[in-house]
């Protein structure tokens, strides 16, 4: 039998990283997958550019976001090394506001134009990470109309359905105390403190 090399408990291995861009829109945050170039970044920079019209927008982490599975719910943690740091293609790497863990409640898969289905089905809708199932939609890279797409999808995952799936859940419906949205209240976490109140 292999052992693994690794002989810290569980608890204090370090967590598996995903490429990706993850920001935090009001109390549900959007994982924002692509390959290198794709404007995962740029989305982001989209999303953030948002903040305060409606609700607050916050970075969670760029380029690469630490998961883990949290019973139903898919808790995305910013690494520490590249914790509140955004990288702007011809710009450099620019430190902003930023929340260290939260939610997530949509991906968001950035693919070449005639990947994108125009009626997509169940099965494109969502998307297993780390066990956990969530809502998913796919936009054409470096599309700036993707911003508006992604908050229209995100109210309806609010709503309590999506493409004809449930998502009034735990991981997607669970409810804020101060106002009726989703809560992002994970409870205090040894690794990243205390988690931070979303203000409305």
């Amino acid at each position: 039998m292999t052992r693994s090399t690794d002989d810290r408990p569980p608890d204090r291995r370090p967590l598996p990283l995903v490429q990706a861009t993850c920001v935090l829109i009001g109390a549900g945050a959007v994982l924002i997958r692509g390959a290198p170039g794709s404007g995962k970044s740029a989305l982001a920079a989209a999303l953030l550019a948002r903040d305060g019209t409606r609700l607050p927008v916050r970075l969670v982490a760029d380029d690469a976001v630490s998961v883990v599975a949290r019973g139903d719910r898919l808790v995305a943690i910013a690494p520490e090394p590249i914790r509140g740091l955004m990288e702007m293609r011809g710009v450099g790497i620019l430190p902003g506001p930023h929340e260290p863990r939260a939610v997530v409640r949509l991906v968001v898969d950035m693919v070449a134009p005639d990947r994108v289905e125009r009626l997509p089905g169940p099965a494109e809708a969502t998307v297993a990470i780390a066990g956990v199932a969530l809502p998913r939609i796919a936009v054409p890279a470096g599309d700036a109309a993707a911003t508006g797409r992604v908050l229209a999808v995100l109210e309806r995952i609010a709503a309590g359905t999506w493409n004809g799936i449930r998502t009034g859940n735990r991981s997607a419906n669970s409810t804020d105390r101060r106002g009726g949205g989703p809560s992002n209240d994970l409870g205090d976490d040894p690794e990243t403190g205390p988690t931070p109140r979303i203000r409305a």
